[in-house]
């Protein structure tokens, strides 16, 4: 594979779609990262942004194999076009990145419709006259999805019972070896979050439960008054593994109960305040809880926003569906 080679992108294209040696999908996007590469592009910012892309596919490709893989078993996934593995560590040594950097090119993996919003994003920084890059068109498939979000619809009325987990923003640096939120999803920030029109959607009497994180915790209460309630309690989820922290290492998320008028309980059952369950994907919430919600108030006509996925007996919102 000579320099010269790869100046021919139809050839680059064939290979990354057939090639199932790691190694040589290795040599791939190094010389597309090269200096001497970039001495054979005329330089333009289209010539440049057609290097970055096929670097973006490699790196999918990266992250497929990578998704493919299950901990400790010698398998195969039909997902992916690479050679699988007995386990992920050996995964990260074998593509040479660090692990924050292949969990990034996992979620690039998981994006639906990659070639079709890696096109469109190719010829938005072609327009701009900026540089592609793997981040950036994380960023801009997340908006993509998120321009797609149906408004919520009132014709079944107002609702008495929210769940909603927000995708607040992060508006600092995380620390070193974590990923943001805005890696996954579309964030917003506190006053976004305020502005949604909550007061439009429930009944004079209803009950709020918010997910928030210690950071996010003063804020929460923004967004708790703004919507019309009142804090209340709290319940901690115990995720058992831990996350690195500005000033604790992070084993837990708190979901507040929040009240608007009169909303008491429909069985007066009292749940431990403190539930353990290892977390497993990014944001994703244990059954626990919608079990609880569904125990404690099972006459509620429920709502919940930012949802991931569909539940019988409510009005189900969010781009992740």
């Amino acid at each position: 594979m000579s320099m010269g080679e790869l100046v021919k992108w139809d050839e680059i294209q064939q290979q990354i779609d057939i090639i199932r040696d790691i190694n040589v999908l290795k040599k791939y996007h190094a010389a597309l990262a090269s200096k001497e590469f970039r001495k054979q592009i005329d330089g333009s910012i289209q010539a440049i942004n057609k290097c970055e892309k096929y670097k973006i596919k490699i790196e999918i490709a990266f992250g497929e194999y990578y998704q493919g893989l299950e901990d400790k078993k010698d398998v195969k996934s039909p997902s992916s076009k690479l050679t699988m593995i007995s386990d992920k560590q050996q995964a990260e040594t074998e593509i040479g990145k660090s692990r924050e950097t292949i969990n990034k090119y996992a979620r690039m993996s998981s994006i639906e419709k990659t070639d079709e919003l890696l096109e469109q994003y190719e010829s938005k920084c072609n327009d701009k006259g900026v540089e592609m890059s793997s981040m950036g068109f994380i960023k801009f498939a997340r908006e993509e999805q998120h321009k797609d979000l149906p408004e919520i619809k009132l014709s079944n009325g107002k609702f008495n019972l929210l769940y909603v987990d927000p995708p607040w923003k992060y508006g600092n640096t995380m620390p070193i070896g974590t990923t943001s939120p805005a890696d996954y999803y579309p964030a917003m920030s506190t006053t976004e979050i305020c502005n949604m029109p909550i007061k439009d959607l429930t009944e004079d009497n209803a009950v709020l439960f918010l997910w928030t994180t210690s950071p996010h915790l003063e804020e929460s209460f923004q967004v708790i008054n703004s919507w019309g309630f009142k804090y209340k309690a709290s319940f901690i989820w115990d995720k058992v593994k831990h996350n690195m922290g500005h000033y604790n290492s992070v084993r837990h998320e708190l979901l507040l109960i929040c009240i608007k008028g009169s909303y008491p309980l429909q069985n007066v059952k009292l749940y431990d305040s403190v539930y353990s369950k290892e977390r497993t994907e990014h944001s994703k919430k244990p059954e626990f809880y919608y079990n609880m919600i569904e125990d404690l108030y099972p006459n509620s006509k429920k709502i919940e926003l930012f949802s991931r996925k569909k539940r019988e007996g409510w009005i189900s919102y969010g781009n992740q569906l």
